[in-house]
C-alpha cells in the first residue's frame, strides 16, 4: 500500500509541477492527490497500522506492538472498549429494571 500510495504522490507531484505544460491549475491535483491517498489508506488500514483486521477489538487492545507504535490509537480502542462495556452496562440494567407507572 505504501508504495502504491507513493506513485499516487509522484504522479500527482508531477502534474502539479507540468501545470503550465498541462494546463490544469495546481489545486486539482493536490485535491487528487489526498483523496486518493485517503482512500487507500480508509481501504486498507490493517496494512498502514500493522495488525489484524480480522481479530476482535479486545485482542488487538492488548497488543503490546500496536501500544509501542501508534500510542494514540492505543488509547483511542482503550476508551472505546470503556465506552462500550459502560453503554452495555447501563443497557441490562435498563433492561433489567422493571418500570413503575405512578397510579392515579
Amino acid at each position: 500500500m505504501e508504495f502504491l500510495m507513493a506513485i499516487v504522490f509522484l504522479l500527482g507531484y508531477l502534474a502539479i509541477t507540468l501545470e503550465h505544460n498541462i494546463h490544469v491549475d495546481k489545486a486539482a491535483p493536490a485535491l487528487l492527490i489526498g483523496m486518493l491517498s485517503w482512500g487507500l489508506y480508509a481501504l486498507f488500514p490493517g496494512q498502514a497500522l500493522h495488525v489484524d483486521m480480522n481479530a476482535p477489538v479486545t485482542e488487538i487492545a492488548q497488543d503490546q506492538g500496536l501500544q509501542e507504535r501508534l500510542p494514540a490509537f492505543y488509547n483511542y480502542i482503550q476508551t472505546e472498549i470503556s465506552s462500550m462495556t459502560t453503554k452495555l452496562f447501563i443497557t441490562i440494567l435498563r433492561i433489567q429494571t422493571p418500570v413503575k407507572t405512578p397510579r392515579v
